[in-house]
């Protein structure tokens, strides 16, 4: 018998398309030793999106399982630009993943993310007595000093997390990240990712960095010091590529050397003849841009 691998995502309506080309990328790399169970929370998609979510992963030959969370527990939760309150609601999927699903672990994606490796290679990290694992965040010590995070301790990147969710409910870490944000929300700069990196600072393994190569890394790429070798490495090789920041790969004005594998893995989606729409602003915005390093 199979063993199963549990991802889990969440989409509002305005990422139902980018969700379906992240899970198109993640199945299509899969090299089928393994079940894949997906879960999507679903952040408010309309009927006719969820059914072509469907769909698409209809003709994968996988299916999904939605559910829903108390939306209303982040009312006081920091906004900004594109980010929406569907960006919190990570925090509240281990504790139903465990008690309604029996789950004992799962992988968290985000729905900016394009697989080039079989998923089978991440599930197999042994997490070492670890809450989670997930991948360092660069350029990322202003964040640790902001959030009195001790100085020995790295900041992570929230969008792919590998959960042990019998130790984060063990831990109450939704209850203790939800008040965190409750108390500090207009000083969470970054979001979700700011309160769970506070609250589990000393309970996460760092995972290889070819699992969340983030923009930042290919927009600096001639910065990087000798330190960040690894981080040079990774954008070379990247097993996840994670379009972070406001400009994705579905705008115009994008400039990731990567941006194609997005528009690749629409192809095999029921959103394959969209087109990015072309405006005045965004060849402004393409041409003031900063051009990213290219392979």
């Amino acid at each position: 018998m199979k063993n199963t691998i549990n991802i889990v995502a969440v989409s509002d309506n305005n990422y139902a398309q980018h969700l379906s080309v992240t899970l198109t990328s993640l199945i299509k790399n899969s090299s089928g030793i393994e079940n894949i169970d997906l879960y999507i929370v679903d952040g408010g998609m309309s009927r006719k999106n969820k059914k072509m979510l469907q769909n698409t992963m209809k003709n994968l030959e996988n299916t999904l399982v939605f559910i829903s969370i108390d939306r209303t527990i982040y009312k006081n939760a920091r906004i900004d630009n594109h980010i929406t309150k569907a960006a919190y609601y990570r925090i509240s999927l281990p504790p139903i993943l465990n008690k309604e699903y029996h789950l004992d672990r799962v992988i968290y994606i985000d729905c900016d993310m394009i697989f080039n490796r079989d998923i089978n290679k991440l599930w197999n990290i042994n997490l070492a007595n670890h809450t989670i694992g997930a991948i360092e965040n660069l350029w990322a010590d202003s964040r640790i000093e902001y959030l009195h995070i001790p100085k020995k301790y790295k900041y992570f990147n929230s969008g792919l997390l590998m959960i042990d969710t019998n130790k984060w409910v063990k831990e109450d870490i939704t209850n203790r990240t939800i008040n965190y944000i409750n108390r500090n929300g207009p000083r969470l700069t970054l979001h979700d990712q700011d309160a769970l990196n506070a609250v589990l600072y000393n309970k996460w393994l760092a995972l290889p960095i070819n699992w969340n190569v983030q923009s930042k890394i290919y927009e600096h790429y001639s910065e990087l010091s000798d330190k960040c070798i690894a981080f040079k490495k990774a954008a070379q090789n990247p097993y996840v590529i994670h379009y972070t920041g406001s400009v994705k790969p579905w705008n115009f004005e994008c400039k990731h050397p990567l941006k194609k594998e997005y528009y690749n893995y629409l192809s095999y989606t029921e959103w394959k003849n969209w087109k990015p729409r072309i405006t005045v602003k965004s060849l402004v915005n393409r041409f003031f841009l900063k051009n990213y390093v290219n392979f």
